[in-house]
């Protein structure tokens, strides 16, 4: 996975979501065309996933259950506004 430093997320975000970027190094990640992935460099590290309206709710939920069996990452938090954040 590249990482690309970025000055800043170029969307919106939740106020919640900004508040964590802020004074953090931020990385685009994003390996596809339907989602971006942004490393936040803060506190070891952040994951958020952004995407079209609906579309990351079915992997937010998928994402819980695996954390709960051990065998995936924690979910942070998942947002469904004008797009969807994970």
């Amino acid at each position: 996975m590249k990482k690309r430093e970025i000055r800043q997320i170029p969307i919106s975000l939740p106020e919640e979501i900004g508040r964590l970027c802020e004074g953090s190094r931020i990385f685009d990640s994003s390996c596809s065309p339907e989602a971006r992935v942004y490393l936040i460099d803060k506190d070891g590290g952040y994951y958020l996933k952004c995407a079209d309206k609906g579309t990351l709710a079915r992997e937010a939920t998928m994402t819980k259950y695996f954390h709960k069996k051990g065998l995936g990452t924690e979910v942070l938090g998942y947002i469904s506004q004008d797009r969807d954040f994970l």
